[in-house]
């Protein structure tokens, strides 16, 4: 007799959920369409790094602050490219000093003493030739010894040599430098000419200068701090440069033609914005979804949808969220 009051209240609790779920269901199939009309504001980004390593010396940005196109936004402290300027600087004034020597060949000092050269080295020939002379004769009568003969050769042969040598510069100076060598020297110009203009083009890193109008969303150091190469040190966003991007899925990525127009409202602000289809991407097979979500069929291809605004809204921060009406 007791068990069927039970049996009662069992049943009746098993109503009340069944009726329960049968709402909830009958709730989500009669509202929105879900994911596919909420998206969210996103904002072009601009990072800002140098190639080289150096210290934070200044920093002229705040966050939050709209600035120009060129604007000065931080500058750093890289010591061991000043001195790489310096001594590529050295390298290209070398090297054009020994281009102007080429072109110009030798000057008259340089002809002076390679005269004064000859007329040494032809003197001391001439005085070797002639002693060379009398200790033949006198080395065939047997009246000095083969070895003062040998010396008296060796010297002989050697002021020959040197007269040679100075003949021999004599004329390359006569007949100027060489097109190989001028060639050469223009090279060595052309190089630390380069190098100069590398060590350049990297110091202009040391000043960070917006590429274009930007909003300063987030300085990563603050001065004195060292900053890694390709460190990103000031990032922002371009405030003319704001789209909305939502995902949708395939069932419904035919009312997304690129053109059409939709009327958005900015969920923080409650904003209403005019929005234009620009672009329609597949999204790759991971972004399929495997479960189970009302009006969507399982596995269903998913497409990124990304819409312009005819305006920008009066409050843009990457993430809000758009309702798509």
């Amino acid at each position: 007799m007791k068990t069927k009051p039970l049996l009662l209240a069992v049943l009746a609790v098993s109503l009340i959920l069944i009726f329960a779920v049968v709402l909830l269901a009958r709730s989500q199939s009669a509202g929105p369409v879900q994911p596919g009309h909420e998206g969210r504001i996103v904002a072009e980004q601009i990072h800002l790094s140098s190639k080289v390593p150096g210290r934070v010396s200044a920093v002229y940005a705040k966050e939050g602050m709209l600035v120009e196109k060129g604007d000065l936004l931080a500058r750093l402290h890289m010591p061991e490219l000043l001195a790489k300027r310096n001594q590529a600087e050295g390298a290209l004034q070398s090297a054009r000093a020994q281009y102007e020597m080429a072109v110009n060949g030798a000057s008259k000092y340089d002809r002076a003493r390679a005269d004064a050269s000859l007329e040494a080295a032809l003197a001391q020939y001439q005085f070797a030739d002639s002693s060379m002379g009398r200790l033949r004769e006198m080395y065939s009568d047997s009246l000095i010894a083969a070895q003062e003969y040998e010396e008296m050769l060796a010297r002989y042969r050697s002021a020959k040599a040197q007269l040679d040598a100075a003949r021999i510069l004599t004329e390359d100076l006569e007949n100027g430098t060489r097109p190989e060598k001028t060639e050469m020297a223009k090279g060595d110009v052309t190089r630390a000419e380069s190098a100069l203009e590398e060590v350049a083009a990297l110091l202009e890193d040391a000043v960070l200068r917006a590429p274009r109008g930007m909003v300063i969303e987030s300085i990563s150091l603050k001065e004195s701090e060292l900053a890694p190469a390709g460190y990103t040190i000031i990032s922002g966003y371009d405030p003319d440069d704001v789209y909305v991007r939502l995902s949708v899925p395939e069932s419904e990525a035919g009312r997304f033609a690129p053109g059409n127009n939709f009327a958005g409202k900015v969920i923080a602000t409650g904003e209403e914005i005019d929005l234009t289809v620009e672009s329609v991407r597949a999204l790759p097979a991971y972004a399929a979804r495997s479960t189970a979500y009302p009006n969507h069929s399982f596995d269903e291809s998913w497409f990124e949808i990304r819409m312009r605004l005819s305006a920008a809204p009066a409050m843009v921060a990457n993430g809000l969220r758009v309702i798509i009406k």
